[in-house]
């Protein structure tokens, strides 16, 4: 498949951003718990994880999109079997 190195290293950068959506939902649960300087800490995590996510896929997309920005678009297919004409009310037995 052409592009499956990038698609694959975006898909990786959507699974992280899931995780970390997970955990912010459980430090939201947690919070009423944990003390200030545990929830600090998690946060902190949390951000630095996301600008990392972030600047990662908007690499990733970059990259790819300077690979098939210039690309031809591919050619429709024209044979195989004809679409069946739909029938109007008019038209109808």
């Amino acid at each position: 498949m052409k592009y499956w190195t990038e698609l694959t290293d975006i898909e990786t950068q959507i699974i992280r951003l899931d995780t970390l959506t997970s955990l912010l939902r459980v430090i939201s649960i947690g919070a009423e718990q944990a003390n200030h300087e545990d929830v600090k800490n998690s946060l902190w995590y949390i951000q630095g994880s996301i600008e990392d996510i972030h600047a990662t896929m908007r690499g990733e997309f970059d990259n790819l999109w300077e690979m098939v920005r210039d690309e031809p678009e591919p050619e429709k297919y024209q044979g195989g079997m004809k679409k069946k004409k739909m029938m109007t009310d008019r038209e109808l037995p």
